[in-house]
């Protein structure tokens, strides 16, 4: 009787226990949510690793927090690697990335930020959450009355969530150059490809606003060789990201796309109702006012 009633408070205390780590597990990932698009990313990090590391033990009973932690820390360097970079990676003297300055470390070496650290460890994390994704959607998202992740992810949910990974794979693998990659994401996802759908797809997703210009730059890119009517919406919209979505795209990037549209394609895009060509710098047609995702494709005329 004394070993039965032993046995019944252990296993109580453990109930505790476990309850006490979810509530805690599921604050920082509220907080995570609440400060990867303008909070300190260096600290959402932290707390996520350290719910990864106090989990480790029982990864069955937090599957669905371990699956989430990951996916956040994967947003978290995605985010620092688009604005707010606090990795960094030694460099030769008088040197700049992005415009973004260089600084001394205690040893003497050159310091920039370093994007492609951030960009190596949101793949790296979102490989980590997507080996876990199978585990958090069979455990469900309540533990004895206990919710286990903020409403904006439960809302999400894993395989939503598994896909948004895919796409921030994608861009970063874009970034890094790695186009086998590309091509292999792109072909595969054939609703990325059509730009109404691809807008639904990358809002059912929740991808992060500030990710999008460089999602329509790598579509915009796979498209233009072959298909430059289709390619034509993706490079406006990534040419105008910085009014949509708050980031424009490195110039380098952005000129490309310009260069391309205004006379690098096989055809001209022009405004439907007066044949207005593209106007760097501008939304619409500087006539009419017919914004640029309304232009139609024309042969380009011949030069003389």
């Amino acid at each position: 009787m004394k070993t039965t009633l032993l046995a019944a408070f252990l296993l109580l205390l453990a109930s505790c226990g476990s309850t006490k780590q979810w509530e805690t597990n599921r604050a920082a990932l509220d907080f995570a949510v609440q400060e990867v698009e303008t909070g300190n990313l260096q600290t959402v990090t932290a707390r996520m690793q350290a719910v990864l590391s106090e989990t480790s033990s029982k990864p069955a009973d937090f599957a669905m927090q371990r699956f989430f932690s990951a996916f956040m820390l994967a947003q978290a360097h995605l985010a620092a690697s688009l604005d707010r970079p606090f990795l960094e990676e030694a460099t030769s003297a008088g040197s700049r990335i992005g415009g973004i300055g260089q600084r001394a470390s205690s040893t003497g070496q050159r310091l920039r930020p370093s994007m492609t650290g951030h960009l190596t460890a949101a793949i790296y994390h979102a490989s980590v959450a997507r080996g876990m994704v199978g585990s958090a959607a069979s455990s469900g998202n309540d533990r004895d009355g206990v919710a286990l992740v903020p409403d904006r992810l439960a809302s999400l949910g894993p395989m939503d969530a598994d896909a948004n990974l895919q796409v921030l794979m994608g861009s970063a693998y874009a970034r890094l150059g790695f186009q086998a990659e590309v091509r292999n994401f792109l072909d595969g996802s054939p609703q990325l490809l059509v730009v109404e759908s691809c807008g639904t797809t990358l809002d059912r997703l929740q991808v992060q606003p500030k990710l999008r210009p460089w999602i329509h730059a790598m579509i915009w890119e796979h498209l233009s060789g072959n298909d430059p009517r289709d390619a034509f919406p993706f490079g406006v919209l990534a040419l105008e990201g910085g009014a949509r979505h708050g980031l424009a795209l490195p110039r380098q990037v952005a000129d490309r796309i310009d260069d391309w549209i205004r006379t690098g394609s096989t055809i001209q895009f022009v405004c439907r109702k007066d044949g207005t060509p593209f106007v760097t710098g501008l939304q619409s047609c500087p006539n009419c006012s017919s914004p640029h995702l309304e232009y139609v494709a024309k042969e380009r005329s011949a030069t003389p």
